[in-house]
């Protein structure tokens, strides 16, 4: 059971995509690069290296990352994390990102959505929550409901991406993929002022993972005919072969 000739649309941003076009390629499809979005730093980065500051100085009793885009936001601008900080992560993905590019294991690791209820945290624990400069209240609030000394910064910034394939043109596409909110919401913006159509959209299977994109989709008046158990590329690529098997 393999993707064998699928043409399957990544996209995430460019820099992110050779791990999930690898495990395509293993499968035999073809991937399709269309990156919807591209990491920038934020406008204003002196809050962030501030909090980065403190973190080294063992400010922080932990540091919850919510995706890979924060890891890497963090991984480019501090040198070392002590090693008595304790780290929490959503997802296999996101975990992985940690291991990769600090050097830590996760300590907790839940999937999408379940982070607060997971969270064993004291009363005087300190946290660092760096996201996105769009990113949901709720993990913040909910930290804050339960008497945590949080500080949220803003770790970097999402903007339209570029470049890829001429995808409103391409004759056949197999399945579009998703791995954020963020993805489904500026995917949008750029196919159709690219020439795309909700018409043609809905003749394509649509395939995500996590929350977040299962969200902007319903938002936008889509739905994923194709949604992974966790989040992970490894969970997509499963459910992508379990839905073309299954026809």
């Amino acid at each position: 059971m393999t993707l064998n000739g699928k043409r399957i649309v990544i996209t995430r941003a460019a820099h992110q995509s050779a791990d999930f076009a690898a495990l395509l390629i293993a499968e035999g499809a073809l991937p399709l690069a269309y990156p919807a979005i591209q990491i920038v730093p934020p406008a204003d980065i002196r809050p962030l290296d501030i909090a980065l500051a403190v973190t080294q100085a063992g400010g922080f009793d932990w540091i919850v990352f919510t995706s890979v885009n924060a890891v890497q936001a963090i991984a480019a601008r501090i040198s070392r994390i002590p090693a008595e900080t304790r780290i929490a992560v959503i997802g296999a993905t996101t975990a992985k990102a940690v291991k990769t590019h600090l050097g830590l294991t996760p300590e907790v690791m839940p999937e999408d959505g379940h982070l607060l209820d997971a969270l064993s945290l004291g009363d005087d624990d300190r946290v660092l929550l760096p996201q996105s400069e769009i990113a949901p209240l709720a993990l913040e609030q909910g930290l804050r409901e339960r008497g945590i000394d949080v500080t949220a910064v803003s770790a970097y910034t999402v903007i339209t991406g570029s470049g890829g394939v001429d995808l409103p043109a391409q004759k056949r596409v197999d399945a579009i993929t998703f791995t954020s909110g963020s993805t489904v919401e500026h995917f949008l913006k750029r196919y159709l002022n690219e020439g795309g159509s909700f018409p043609d959209l809905e003749r394509v299977p649509l395939a995500c993972f996590g929350r977040s994109a299962r969200t902007a989709l319903k938002a936008a008046g889509l739905s994923p005919a194709i949604s992974a158990e966790t989040n992970a590329l490894t969970a997509l690529v499963t459910a992508l072969k379990d839905y073309f098997h299954a026809e």
